[in-house]
């Protein structure tokens, strides 16, 4: 058998990457959560293809040693998470009889191209949702950070943190002021919608009792003018009674919303 090349562990994810490029590609995909794990696993790559019908998780765990293989105890852990799953390695480091029957065989070559050596078979699984939890935050993370330096996990989850109680107290302030203000503002405004009320009752009381409305309409037709002081004033006293019960519909709009629970 002829010697292995020497290929690093990136370079080889690196090929497996573009091998993928139509899928959804991640590196180093933890398996659980990292606190409290006694048994946590990294799985050197996973990529997910892009299907509802037929969906297909395949995992690869990398090696560049003979020996590293050899020892390796862990794969199985690696199953329940992926469909199919793959050693990655440099040419003839393993032989294919040396993989297990659950499991597939690619050899990467110094060029960049992979290519199976043994397929792997494909098995039906639960989609595990704490996987899928930690693919969506790290992606997250890796858009978040992708103008800048990434943040270490301790200052990101006390950024995070500082975040949240600031919205939050930002919010319960803002409905508080914003409560306060807007019933002392209801509370003038329906004072002036009695006042506009009142004042063009007033008003039309005395166009009628004058009877002078067929007066206006007569005059105004003649010269454009309206026969009668008191008259002319109606028209703008309707104005300000429908903008006073358009503001009060808009506060009262306001006051519900305010009211709504602060979105977290």
């Amino acid at each position: 058998m002829a010697k292995p090349e020497t290929l690093t562990e990136s370079h080889i994810l690196a090929a497996l990457a573009a091998k993928h490029a139509n899928d959804v590609w991640f590196d180093h995909v933890k398996l659980g959560p990292t606190w409290g794990a006694t048994r946590l696993r990294i799985m050197d790559g996973l990529a997910i293809k892009k299907s509802w019908a037929s969906p297909c998780f395949t995992g690869y765990e990398v090696k560049t040693s003979r020996s590293d293989f050899l020892k390796d105890e862990k794969w199985p852990d690696y199953l329940p998470a992926c469909h199919r799953f793959y050693w990655a390695c440099p040419r003839n480091l393993i032989k294919p009889s040396e993989v297990d029957d659950q499991c597939g065989l690619v050899y990467v070559k110094a060029n960049g191209k992979v290519y199976t050596r043994k397929k792997a078979i494909y098995r039906t699984i639960d989609e595990p949702a704490g996987l899928f939890y930690y693919l969506i935050l790290s992606r997250l993370d890796a858009e978040q950070t992708a103008i800048g330096p990434p943040e270490p996990p301790r200052v990101r989850r006390m950024r995070r943190i500082r975040e949240f109680l600031d919205r939050k107290a930002d919010c319960r302030s803002l409905g508080y002021a914003l409560g306060s203000r807007l019933v002392e503002r209801l509370a003038e405004m329906e004072k002036e919608l009695e006042l506009t009320k009142t004042t063009l009752g007033r008003w039309e009381e005395e166009a009628e009792r004058l009877n002078i409305h067929n007066a206006y309409h007569l005059h105004q037709a003649v010269n454009g003018k309206p026969a009668d002081p008191v008259v002319a004033q109606l028209p703008a006293l309707k104005r300000q009674l429908q903008q006073a019960l358009d503001r009060i519909e808009m506060v009262e709009a306001a006051r519900a919303q305010e009211t709504a629970p602060c979105e977290r």
